[in-house]
């Protein structure tokens, strides 16, 4: 568990100035987490059994958003705690926090917002957003470094800042689709939803170059920060082409942005994108994102609760190369499953072929697997992995609990509602899921490598489990589609229906899916704006 100098004289200080109104107790913080007031003294003092100075990594974020606060600033030392929080609320009560900005950042994934080793990253962000002449900075790294996550804290400490002189604020994540192309269509969706944001009349009308072309001009009117999060499945992957934009609209809408922005646009991908090359020129700023110092290394680790032997951590960092998700994953195993002890390393099993899968990160995830075996845990993992974005908590339930799967659902469906948060709640603990609430919903994610890794034991290790539940899936999609679909908004469950429905083996069901109800039986007539999304859909049929 993370620990949270100071917890008690930190939730005193949120009591008196009234950051929360309606929260002015620790019976108050019991009640909106739905939990005893004794648990909440707990955490701020500490038991025999429990650590002091501690928030539950699946209460924190709710807490934070009881407060509106960053749920890193929990983990500040007090001082500076202090001085954010106060710095808020003079804020407010002045008037200008978020007065005139307008802000749309709900499909950015879900990370911890605490870092470590990236202040100069931060810092070369802050300069970039200050610096009129840069239009466009690239975050480059390999996956499971952290480029999401330190974006995420970017964007975290920019709110506290009220964005500076930023009108809007749009970031959008194509990580929505995992890791491949070919699995990915929310590039015209992203278009489309984007034109809308900004104040399009009809973001359906107009070929995929034309709206591209007019959501340039729109992001250009006023001092816009852009994020696009997770590019790489819009981009060709190595060879011929490796790093150029395959979506034909995003490309434009790129070049158009690195020629001429009044704001800024901060994209992030493993891969360089090829298509700013000729803005080189002062215009387009990279940043590569190195790989974690033994020291940071070390910190992370410690911040997890993780700690023991001090050549033994020095080990775990060089061992894991500094790897943020790999140390992650580490850490949240040996939390749960040792206490923390870093001596316990040696315990965790190299079940796979590091050749074969490239990444210590595999080890671990395979590791956890055997773990969780035979537990509600791993049956929630599953349906989180064969899902390709983020999930409502209440979709898996409703979806997982219709019928009896051997191994998929057969602990799920006994489940009372305290059981299932307790699952949540640990498969938060080993980080192997993120969750957050949004709109009263539990929405639940994992990190694309994550995901990828478990789908990938679950087509080859698990088949009948992955046919069956993508099975169900198929047919969820179906039912909750509009009928008649009028734009990339309302077509995107289809799209997605299609493919599940070839994951599960019903080609014709999907076909059927795709001719009936995307293409409304018109195969010479593209649905207008939809190309891309089109053309990846149909690579699943060959």
């Amino acid at each position: 568990m993370k620990k949270h100098p100071q917890l008690a004289k930190k939730f005193q200080l949120l009591f008196a100035l009234q950051i929360n109104p309606a929260i002015d107790s620790y019976a108050d913080i019991a009640r909106v987490l739905d939990v005893s007031r004794q648990s909440v003294s707990r955490w701020c003092r500490g038991t025999a059994t429990s650590q002091g100075d501690s928030i539950p990594q699946y209460q924190l974020s709710k807490i934070a958003s009881e407060f509106d606060l960053a749920p890193h600033w929990f983990g500040l030392a007090f001082e500076e705690f202090e001085s954010r929080v106060k710095e808020k609320k003079d804020r407010e009560v002045s008037g200008d926090l978020n007065a005139s900005t307008e802000i749309s950042t709900s499909t950015m994934p879900i990370t911890n917002l605490e870092i470590f080793g990236r202040d100069g990253e931060l810092q070369k962000l802050n300069n970039y957003w200050e610096d009129e002449s840069i239009n466009i900075v690239q975050l480059i790294a390999f996956g499971g470094v952290g480029k999401s996550t330190l974006t995420n804290r970017w964007l975290s400490e920019l709110h506290t800042r009220n964005y500076g002189s930023a009108k809007r604020v749009y970031a959008w994540s194509f990580y929505w689709q995992g890791e491949s192309c070919d699995t990915n269509s929310s590039g015209d969706l992203f278009i489309e939803h984007a034109l809308d944001w900004f104040g399009d009349s009809d973001a359906t009308l107009g070929t995929p170059w034309a709206k591209a072309s007019r959501l340039a001009k729109y992001i250009r009117k006023s001092k816009t920060l852009l994020i696009l999060d997770g590019l790489e499945p819009m981009q060709f992957p190595p060879g011929l082409k490796c790093g150029q934009i395959e979506n034909p609209a995003i490309a434009l809408l790129i070049r158009e942005l690195a020629a001429s922005n009044n704001g800024l646009c901060v994209i992030t991908s493993r891969l360089q994108v090829e298509d700013l090359v000729p803005f080189e020129d002062g215009r387009v700023a990279t940043i590569d994102l190195n790989r974690l110092s033994v020291g940071a290394s070390k910190q992370l680790l410690r911040s997890m609760g993780v700690d023991g032997n001090e050549k033994v951590m020095e080990y775990a960092a060089e061992y894991y190369s500094g790897h943020a998700l790999s140390l992650t994953l580490l850490g949240g195993y040996l939390a749960v499953v040792y206490e923390g002890e870093i001596e316990k390393i040696h315990y965790i099993d190299s079940l796979v072929e590091e050749q074969k899968l490239g990444h210590h990160a595999s080890n671990l995830i395979q590791a956890y697997l055997k773990w969780f075996k035979n537990t509600p845990e791993l049956e929630l993992l599953y349906w989180v992995s064969m899902f390709d974005r983020p999930v409502n908590l209440s979709t898996i339930k409703s979806i997982s609990t219709s019928e009896t799967i051997e191994r998929l659902s057969e602990k799920l469906v006994k489940l009372r509602k305290s059981r299932w948060a307790f699952a949540v709640g640990l498969l938060k603990d080993t980080n192997l899921i993120s969750a957050k609430e949004i709109d009263n919903e539990t929405v639940l994610d994992c990190h694309p490598i994550v995901r990828d890794f478990v789908a990938n034991h679950l087509k080859v290790q698990e088949c009948p489990i992955w046919l069956r539940g993508n099975k169900l899936i198929f047919d969820h999609l179906q039912n909750v589609a509009v009928e008649n679909p009028g734009n990339m908004t309302e077509l995107e469950p289809l799209f997605r229906a299609v493919i599940h429905g070839t994951n599960a083996g019903l080609y014709e069901e999907a076909f059927q899916v795709y001719y009936e109800r995307i293409k409304r039986r018109q195969f010479s007539i593209f649905a207008e704006g939809s190309h891309h999304a089109d053309q990846a859909c149909i690579r699943f049929f060959l």
